[in-house]
């Protein structure tokens, strides 16, 4: 358990936080929450206030928000809104890890990529990135939707999905698959020190929400909301927003698997997304921009929706 005083800050204003005695925060342990952790703590001492932070990490999943305290915090990575309802309770989203996709090979593969890259730069396209894996080669992928994403752009590879990031790395070590798709705070760990890898660009799309981490308290709790309110990442909060928004048009009656990224520029919000058939059959994809507001938030999520499911009609009446 991690304990810090917030004594008087020089920058963030927030006056809730002069009445509050001890706040208690859990962190599920992920590697999106434990990325944030450090501004997270850094924040908290810049709040005005005397109050003392009890930050401790959790390893279970809430089963119900109605587990939380009244004078608790909650740090949950933004996969975990899916399975639990934040609608009546308060939340920030804190700034984004800057995270990407990464293939990251085995030694032999790695082996034939280095080969490849010292004889014939020029195919290393982004579209050509996953040409060191033979045909039949095993991939693997921590989910579904990347699976689908992975059989459009190589529809001869046999893709395993092992959801436990863990599991997926020792699988790697092991000689069991040769190569595995991962975010970049997951590849740095000791699995895979001194491996090959290659960043993950266009026409990959990561996951909806991938590296953001919102801190959620009860509706009733007075003193969250102004602490939420000095601690919320506005560039963050837009990009997960249109994402979010996103998926929720989009159920299983749809069919096939989303994937989407936003970025915030300036005043500009851009919500690259695409919709893939699981088996690979059919994918259609959108590239848009919108205005970097919660109104033009909502309005680009919901233009990305229709273009989405206008391409895909059209592709499975042809």
């Amino acid at each position: 358990m991690l304990r810090l005083s917030v004594v008087e800050g020089d920058s963030l204003a927030c006056s809730g936080a002069a009445e509050l005695e001890q706040l208690r925060i859990r962190v599920r342990n992920d590697p999106a929450t434990e990325a944030v952790l450090p501004h997270l703590t850094r924040a908290l001492k810049r709040l005005s206030g005397g109050f003392t932070a009890e930050i401790a990490l959790c390893e279970q999943p809430l089963d119900s928000l109605e587990e939380l305290g009244r004078a608790e915090l909650v740090l949950l990575p933004s996969q975990e809104l899916t399975v639990l309802d934040p609608a009546p309770y308060l939340r920030c989203v804190l700034p984004r890890c800057l995270t990407q996709d990464l293939l990251l090979y085995s030694e032999q593969a790695g082996r034939t990529l280095t080969g490849l890259l010292r004889e014939q730069p020029q195919r290393f396209e982004p579209r050509e990135l996953f040409v060191a894996l033979a045909s039949g080669a095993q991939l693997a992928v921590c989910s579904e939707s990347a699976a689908a994403l992975v059989r459009q752009l190589r529809p001869d590879l046999e893709v395993v999905v092992v959801r436990c990031s863990d599991a997926l790395l020792a699988g790697l070590g092991e000689g069991r698959f040769q190569a595995v798709i991962v975010s970049s705070y997951v590849a740095g760990s000791e699995a895979s020190v001194g491996r090959v890898s290659r960043a993950l660009k266009e026409p990959w799309i990561g996951a909806p929400g991938d590296g953001a981490a919102l801190l959620v308290a009860c509706p009733d709790n007075e003193f969250a909301a102004p602490i939420l309110a000095a601690l919320e990442h506005r560039s963050s909060r837009l990009e997960l927003d249109a994402e979010m928004l996103l998926g929720e048009f989009f159920s299983q009656r749809h069919g096939g698997h989303l994937r989407a990224r936003a970025r915030c520029e300036g005043h500009r919000l851009q919500l690259s997304a695409g919709l893939f058939d699981e088996l690979g059959d059919w994918g259609v994809r959108s590239d848009m921009v919108g205005e970097a507001t919660r109104e033009g938030c909502s309005r680009l999520a919901r233009r990305s929706a229709r273009e989405l499911s206008s391409r895909r009609a059209l592709l499975l009446a042809s």
